[in-house]
């Protein structure tokens, strides 16, 4: 390698000096050449022009040299070579003791053991034989820039007798070949190792394959043979051996196996047990800080959810442990079971601490239950199938599960915390467990231990699994329904508005999420979840063909989904544009509506195009339908368009605002709302009319506050004949100068308008800026000018009639 290196700076800085001579002497030249590699005659041969040998050896010489310095060290392969050939003696080892086992003779249990182990080994393998591909791949990428160098050379140097005369140019063409080839050398020497350790990674990766294999076919195997007797029945067994009750031997090689995985597993996985014992750390240190930081307490008022998360938070190692354990599968995917297990009875502790806290007496009891029945679980694993002591306690946990699932399931009502439906569906699920505990004592009897084996472990971890969600539930929606109540929240008008429908509504998106997950989790113990997903894909994917259209249910659904979705998502946004960001900004009345119609209808569309996209419908099919409803609207729906254009119309030229009061075709009222296509005005009695919106746009409209509030009042009040004019005038001014509501500008005016038959009558006008109170200003105004010129002793007259009796002399009164 040193030589290698000698040898590279020797011949760099012997071309930079022949580089430097050669630009000297050639100074005053000016030849044009062509492109420095050209084609000799009519082949694609390349070659070196004369004129660019020397610097063209130059950039050679850089570029060689760089490649050089980059090539992974001998020493570094070598040290992978070595280290990946101690893994391989480790798995050789292991294998030649596998093969002395028999795997039928296994239990499940210890085939998935096996099983887990063996994908570790796998795991590190195919690490290795990335690592070591990538190091070829670099090589060999490396190599091919070389042997492009090296064949431009030779090429060069097969001319030289034609063309390159003079020594100086066949002297430097030989040293660049002779450096290509060095380089070309060093990397064939790497290659050579690293192929030499992919060989072997290879073989034992194809062998430990093999074993894995083996392990999933026996597993399927036993899966089949599910409904097959495969022990002797309960009353078969034979008690009287000491082999049915060897406890001591079982346990010391369960512990042996077991100690041997974790230590393992241990160390493949130091860097991230350090991790998610920092997480853990770090989880149990924030709830500590949230329970003294926090405000949450346990209020009478409060709904379930509130209670329960104040009561979770107040046990705040327990939750960081619940959320620590249920998050690990992101640190290890590829846990074995017995580490599964051990975190099962760890996480059981802080669940039955939560728990019992919520619950009440007599859900404790069911507690202490289920922990017994966690703890039989893991201890039946350590027996052999085939032993009393397994079969016995299979029984034993079949028999406290159903008398737990019974009475819960007479007694368990929890319709008033949630949903009616949650509370069918958690019903639904006891009753699957009762019936999965009754097979299982049933299949233990008659000897078939696999069913018996699955139906019990079904409804001992589907329970803790319920128990999880349950918490999370409890947790997620109470912390979010304190959020919403919180003073920070209480700023938004939005959320102020709808604190109701806002926590109702979280409530039920949570609990369909968490049945959601539920139901996946019992297909999934049910080994259940690819049928299902099979049979999900046969029938929502079935494709149905109109014509030359074809489209599943599946597209179907998730058309009117995507549609649905976006008009919820665009009502919500809008909601949100309109309480919290429009209401704050100082814009232009009618503006915010334009802006949040805008947004809505935008949202909408994007919606409407996603849906079409996501069906994969064709844009040929699309121009079908648009085709069509034009045809539509050219026959019968001139009226719906016409609508929906003045929609468009009064949304930008705002001629009408929501709150204003308008007046068309003998109706007065306020706009209540305006819609695409119609705009309900109340009247002043109550009653709220659909006006379409070409009525709005095609007749004559009155808006009394388009541009603002006011209005102009004209009262007529009337004085008998003698009173003094300027006294009535000046009494009238002062009522019109004292009202508050009444503006001053434009200025009020008391006019004397005529002489009446029986009154002299006056003018009182005046303006307001309170619309909406219009009609009561008015009332107040004139009681106030009847108290006035009552005070002031003027008479208001009321018409009055003389009647003159003429009486005949001859008939009477005539």
């Amino acid at each position: 390698m040193n030589n290698t290196s000698k040898y590279i700076k020797k011949n760099f800085f012997f071309s930079l000096i022949i580089f430097g001579l050669f630009i000297f002497s050639n100074k005053a030249q000016a030849q044009i050449t062509e492109e420095l590699l050209v084609p000799v005659d009519s082949t694609k041969t390349l070659t070196i022009p004369v004129e660019k040998v020397i610097s063209t050896s130059l950039q050679t010489t850089i570029k060689l040299n760089k490649i050089s310095k980059s090539l992974i060290p001998v020493e570094r392969i070598e040290k992978d070579k070595i280290k990946s050939d101690s893994i391989l003696a480790v798995i050789d080892t292991l294998l030649s003791i596998e093969k002395k086992v028999n795997l039928d003779s296994l239990l499940s249990r210890e085939l998935n053991d096996k099983k887990a182990f063996w994908n570790g080994y796998k795991d590190i393998l195919d690490k290795e034989v990335s690592n070591i591909q990538s190091n070829i791949s670099d090589l060999s990428t490396k190599g091919k820039a070389v042997n492009t160098e090296y064949k431009l050379w030779m090429n060069t140097s097969n001319l030289t007798d034609s063309v390159y005369t003079d020594s100086l140019y066949s002297l430097t063409i030989n040293e660049m070949i002779q450096l290509s080839d060095s380089v070309s050398n060093l990397i064939l020497e790497r290659k050579t190792i690293c192929f030499a350790s992919l060989k072997n990674l290879k073989l034992y990766y194809f062998k430990v394959d093999d074993l894995l294999s083996e392990i999933n076919t026996i597993n399927k195997q036993r899966q089949e043979k599910l409904l097959n007797q495969t022990h002797p029945s309960l009353f078969g067994l034979s008690y009287m051996e000491p082999s049915q009750w060897d406890f001591i031997s079982t346990l010391k090689t369960f512990k042996r196996n077991n100690l041997l995985i974790i230590n393992h597993f241990y160390q493949s996985n130091s860097l991230r047990v350090l991790l998610f014992g920092l997480y853990l750390t770090l989880l149990i240190i924030l709830f500590i800080y949230l329970n003294k930081k926090s405000d949450f307490e346990v209020l009478s008022h409060q709904n379930v959810y509130q209670r329960s998360t104040a009561i979770i938070l107040k046990r705040p190692l327990s939750i960081a442990v619940i959320i620590a354990i249920f998050t690990s599968g992101f640190f290890f995917s590829d846990r074995p079971p017995i580490l599964i297990d051990i975190s099962i009875i760890i996480l059981t502790i802080p669940i039955l601490d939560i728990v019992a806290h919520v619950s009440n007496k007599r859900g404790k009891i069911y507690l202490i239950a289920y922990a017994v029945l966690i703890l039989l679980r893991f201890s039946n694993y350590i027996f052999a199938p085939s032993t009393a002591i397994h079969r016995l306690t299979i029984l034993a946990m079949g028999i406290i599960e159903l008398f737990l699932m019974s009475t819960l399931y007479k007694k368990l009502d929890i319709s008033e915390i949630t949903s009616k439906a949650f509370n069918q569906f958690v019903r639904f699920i006891i009753l699957f467990h009762i019936i999965a505990a009754s097979i299982g004592i049933l299949a233990n009897f008659t000897g078939h231990l696999v069913l018996a084996d699955v139906s019990i472990d079904i409804s001992i971890t589907n329970t803790l699994v319920g128990l999880l969600l349950i918490i999370f539930t409890m947790l997620t929606v109470g912390l979010l329904q304190y959020g919403i109540e919180s003073s920070f929240c209480k700023k938004s008008h939005f959320i102020r508005k709808r604190t109701k429908f806002l926590k109702k509504n979280i409530e039920v998106i949570i609990l369909f999420i968490t049945s959601f997950l539920w139901f996946t989790y019992i297909l999934q113990i049910l080994r259940i979840n690819d049928t299902a997903k099979q049979l999900f894909t046969s029938v929502f994917g079935f494709n149905i063909s109109l014509g030359t259209t074809s489209f599943s249910i599946w597209n179907v659904l998730l058309f009117f989904f995507i549609i649905w979705l976006s008009v919820k998502v665009s009502d919500l946004v809008k909601a949100i544009l309109e309480d919290d960001i429009l209401d704050r900004l100082k814009l232009k009345k009618g503006v915010p509506r334009i802006i949040s119609a805008t947004v809505k209808f935008s949202l909408i569309t994007a919606g409407i195009l996603l849906a079409i996209s996501a069906v994969g419908m064709p844009l040929d099919q699309l121009t079908i339908i648009i085709s069509a409803f034009s045809v539509g609207i050219g026959f019968g729906l001139q009226n719906i368009v016409s609508n929906f254009v003045s929609g468009i119309v009064l949304l930008f030229e705002r001629p009408i605002q929501i709150g204003d009061t308008v007046e068309v075709n003998n109706l007065i009222g306020n706009v209540e709302s305006m819609g695409i296509r119609s705009s309900n005005i109340r009247t002043f009695d109550g009653a709220e009319v659909v006006v379409p919106n070409a009525n709005l746009i095609s007749n004559e409209l009155i808006n009394w506050t388009l541009s603002d509030q006011k209005r102009r009042i004209e009262i007529f009040s009337g004085v008998a004949y003698g009173s003094d004019v300027y006294n009535v005038k000046d009494i009238l001014t002062g009522i019109l100068n004292e009202h508050p509501d009444i503006l001053q500008e434009p200025k009020p005016l008391v006019l004397f308008n005529d002489l009446g038959e029986s009154s002299l009558d006056f003018r009182l006008l005046f303006w307001t800026g309170n619309y909406d109170r219009w009609v009561i200003i008015k009332s107040e105004v004139v009681f106030m000018i009847y108290d006035a010129l009552n005070e002031a002793k003027i008479s208001i007259p009321f018409p009055q009639r003389d009647l003159h009796i003429i009486q005949d002399k001859d008939d009477g009164v005539k």
